[in-house]
């Protein structure tokens, strides 16, 4: 397993090996799994990063992206034991 890098509001972001299965299309509600967190406290955390995340639907990647960037990279969701 190797990082990625994808181009995201003009610039290059490196996906971690570990991390590269987490970035694809989601529901809000996969967040509140990995990063064991309460739906309220992760939609203020949201609006705190100014990032606008839909009531309804799955979120493209991009949108997936500036959550990681925001709240990093789950620990416990690491594929190859690198923190």
């Amino acid at each position: 397993m190797q990082s990625i890098t994808y181009q995201i509001c003009g610039r290059n972001v490196v996906i971690p090996a570990g991390y590269t299965h987490l970035v694809t299309m989601k529901c809000r509600k996969d967040f509140y799994h990995e990063f064991d967190i309460e739906p309220w406290t992760f939609r203020r955390r949201m609006k705190e990063y100014g990032i606008d995340i839909a009531e309804k639907g799955i979120l493209n990647i991009e949108t997936v992206l500036r959550v990681y960037l925001a709240l990093g990279w789950p620990p416990k969701m690491c594929q190859n034991g690198m923190h």
